[in-house]
């Protein structure tokens, strides 16, 4: 039962006068009951969320309660419970099931006191745990060389820390509780201290789903020793002909070649070369019977390696003797006595599958070819080329070119003839031609310059002396004698097609005769030698010698 309200009671004693208010009021207050509070609970749970497999601990507190209790429900195999009788405070673990996944509980705490009782509702979520993370490490090389660079690069899922520790005996590579980022590459060189000492590594994810490790072991061994191949084609060189020299290697950094040899043979100190490669080139005459030793050094982080090789270079056989050819210019040429001419010769020669060692330039000046060339030219190439300019005076010359290749061989070009005249009267006598009857004719032309009159000329057998009692035979025999008016002209590079300037020469083939000989040029054995000249007792202005 209540007593006297308190409101009634402050009432009364807010109509109360005087000074003794004080004692009045506690004269009120002495029938007050003081009314007791409703109970309070309060309930916390970690983690809020359940994850299957993992613990969970719910606690609770309460105030004003002498008990409590807790009643969940829910539907499939959610987590179930019907008024759980509870001390008024406590904490209670467990650990989450996954049969609670996708069931979530509807959970009543419920404290009983004096003034009543007091309810807080909670939901209970449970979910499936994160994955657990991963880490894949990676070593390039696998196997690391001293001296030499690798790469060390490593990937994670679900994972939010990363860390590195490496153990080792004696100097190989360690490292403590590196952190790393969950992703990446690191690029080092491998030292020498780490061969023999191999570390084994502890890579470390950490992610919401716990940690995984993964363990590699790191080795380190010491630099392979460079290997390097060589060949050359073909194996025994040829004098003269080309060959190719290639190599390869291996764990290589550079290459050298030295070569040595006794006499003329192939020599080369330290040539630096690339770690692989082909290089070409003609072999020398000057390298046979004298052999190379050629040593082939490659130089690496593991060392040096050396190959050697014995050149061989025997003499070629050419498969055909050197050529040679001759021009001169001009090659018919009239000057005033006392004066010489300026004579261009221009030649040149070759040699397939050997080389031109030299060239050389002889002049027939009527006795024969000079022993003593006018010019000598060397080589070592398979063609070569010669230019001479000669002064000489009014006379007939046979120039020709020899050519000698790198065995010794010689060839001589087709002589070729120089007229140097202080007569008004020039001349050529080309060759031989069949005229329209079928019979054979001289060939050639002659003109006359200063004069455009008639002229007349004549073909000899043998050419005339000079003087005439110097011919050692009979008398020569005109084969032909024919006046053309001509004008004044130049002398042609060869017989015109048709005679505009000059006359053509067409005469019937006098008969040979081999035993005769001129002063103008003794021609080749069996041979006729005619000339070109105005009478039978003048100098002999133009020749060609007939085979």
């Amino acid at each position: 039962m209540r007593k006297a309200g308190v409101a009634h009671r402050l009432a009364v004693l807010g109509n109360t006068r005087g000074t003794d208010w004080l004692a009045r009021l506690g004269a009120l207050l002495v029938g007050v009951t003081v009314l007791a509070a409703p109970p309070t609970i309060n309930v916390q749970r970690s983690p809020a969320t359940m994850i299957v497999g993992q613990a969970y601990t719910s606690s609770w507190s309460t105030t004003h309660a002498t008990a409590v209790s807790l009643t969940c429900t829910a539907s499939g195999t959610g987590f179930a419970i019907s008024n759980l009788a509870l001390a008024t405070s406590g904490s209670a673990p467990g650990t989450a099931s996954a049969a609670w996944v996708g069931y979530p509980s509807r959970c009543t705490w419920t404290a009983i006191g004096p003034e009543g009782s007091t309810s807080t509702v909670e939901n209970l979520t449970t979910i499936n745990p994160p994955p657990a993370p991963t880490i894949t490490p990676q070593l390039q090389p696998a196997t690391m060389v001293a001296g030499q660079p690798y790469t060390a690069s490593w990937s994670t899922t679900n994972a939010t820390a990363v860390s590195l520790s490496c153990t080792a005996s004696g100097s190989g590579y360690t490292v403590s509780n590196l952190a790393l980022a969950t992703s990446g590459s690191a690029p080092g060189t491998a030292s020498a201290a780490w061969v023999g000492y191999p570390s084994s590594c502890t890579w470390t994810a950490t992610g919401p789903g716990g940690s995984s490790s993964r363990v590699e072991t790191l080795t380190t061994v010491n630099p392979p020793a460079p290997t390097i191949t060589v060949q050359r084609n073909p194996t025994t060189m040829t004098a003269g002909q080309a060959y190719t020299s290639s190599w390869s290697t291996t764990n290589a950094t550079a290459v050298s070649l030295t070569c040595t040899a006794s006499g003329t043979g192939y020599t080369v100190s330290n040539l630096a070369l690339a770690t692989s490669g082909t290089s070409p080139g003609t072999a020398s005459a000057a390298w046979v019977n004298y052999p190379s030793r050629c040593t082939w050094t490659a130089t690496g982080l593991g060392g040096s390696t050396s190959s050697v090789e014995i050149l061989n270079t025997v003499a070629g056989v050419n498969p055909a003797l050197p050529t040679a050819t001759l021009s001169a210019s001009p090659s018919n040429v009239r000057i005033v006595a006392g004066q010489t001419a300026a004579i261009t010769l221009t030649g040149s020669g070759a040699d397939v599958g050997g080389q031109v060692a030299k060239l050389e330039l002889l002049l027939d000046s009527g006795s024969g070819y000079s022993a003593t060339p006018l010019k000598t030219v060397p080589g070592t190439t398979p063609t070569a080329s010669l230019s001479h300019v000669h002064n000489l005076p009014a006379g007939f010359y046979r120039f020709k070119l020899r050519a000698t290749d790198n065995q010794g061989a010689s060839t001589d070009s087709t002589p070729f003839p120089v007229n140097i005249t202080t007569s008004p009267l020039l001349g050529s006598l080309s060759g031989i031609r069949s005229s329209a009857d079928g019979k054979a004719q001289l060939v050639g032309w002659t003109c006359q310059a200063g004069t455009a009159q008639a002229m007349s000329y004549q073909v000899f057998l043998n050419a005339p002396p000079k003087p005439w009692a110097a011919r050692r035979s009979a008398p020569p025999r005109p084969t032909s004698a024919t006046s053309w008016t001509t004008p004044p002209c130049k002398p042609p590079a060869a017989p015109p097609a048709s005679a505009t300037a000059c006359a053509l020469i067409s005469a019937p083939i006098p008969a040979a005769t081999p035993a005769a000989r001129s002063s103008c040029r003794p021609p080749p054995p069996a041979a006729a030698w005619y000339c070109l000249a105005r009478t039978a007792t003048a100098p002999c202005r133009a020749a060609c010698a007939l085979p």
